[in-house]
């Protein structure tokens, strides 16, 4: 079962993070960002390894897709048609951040779970 309390909590978590990170560490920010909320939803969620793992996958799609929108939108913003030129071209570099976020998301529910002490 899905808790949705956790997972939006994870989301802000990671959006919140993941944009304040992303411009002190570019690369790495947002999938720091992924991995602490998803040891957040992880842990808050206190059923099992699985649903945790599932949570996080949730809450590590919707940070992804968010994260990377945000990348997009801004880099018109600020780079003017070059930049909406790239942002339009990185629609595969989206799906593979977002992918990228739901697989560490994952690893941190995993992560949350266990030290919440449910292994089974």
């Amino acid at each position: 079962m899905i808790d949705w309390k956790a997972v939006i909590i994870g989301f802000l978590v990671s959006l919140v993070l993941g944009t304040l990170l992303s411009f002190v560490i570019p690369v790495v920010g947002g999938l720091i960002s992924s991995l602490v909320a998803g040891i957040i939803v992880g842990y808050m969620v206190n059923i099992n390894l699985t649903n945790g793992a599932v949570n996080s996958a949730i809450m590590g799609l919707l940070g992804g897709l968010i994260e990377s929108i945000i990348i997009i939108i801004l880099g018109a913003a600020f780079a003017g048609i070059i930049g909406l030129l790239v942002a339009a071209l990185g629609v595969i570099v989206v799906l593979v951040l977002t992918i990228i976020h739901v697989i560490i998301a994952v690893i941190g529910g995993v992560i949350g779970s266990v030290i919440r002490g449910n292994t089974y």
